[in-house]
């Protein structure tokens, strides 16, 4: 099942409109080097892991609470140093949590 929604998940995330419209998203958040951004629900780390090539002097870490989303992400991310993953809920954010500039969740 996981490979399926993964399959998924990457179908959509490469359809032209659905890049554009991330793209878009990911200017409007005006990103500065030195930020922290976290995002909630990071999934497989699509997300997370373009904005971290977008604006490398900026730090990311990406939440799930699912251990095989997150294992494909920090497989993806390989060796970007500016992306981490934590295995968490956004309802109770695991504890020391970073403190960040920024919360995204899409």
């Amino acid at each position: 099942m996981l490979n399926e929604l993964v399959h998924c998940l990457d179908f959509m995330n490469g359809l032209p409109f659905f890049k554009a419209y991330k793209a878009h998203t990911w200017e409007r958040l005006k990103i500065r080097s030195g930020q922290k951004i976290l995002d909630v629900a990071c999934g497989i780390g699509f997300d997370v892991i373009e904005m971290a090539i977008r604006f490398p002097n900026a730090d990311f870490l990406g939440l799930d609470s699912s251990e095989g989303f997150l294992e494909i992400a920090k497989s993806r991310a390989g060796n970007l140093t500016n992306v981490k993953f934590l295995q968490g809920n956004g309802d109770r954010l695991p504890c020391p949590c970073p403190i960040m500039n920024l919360m995204v969740s899409e």
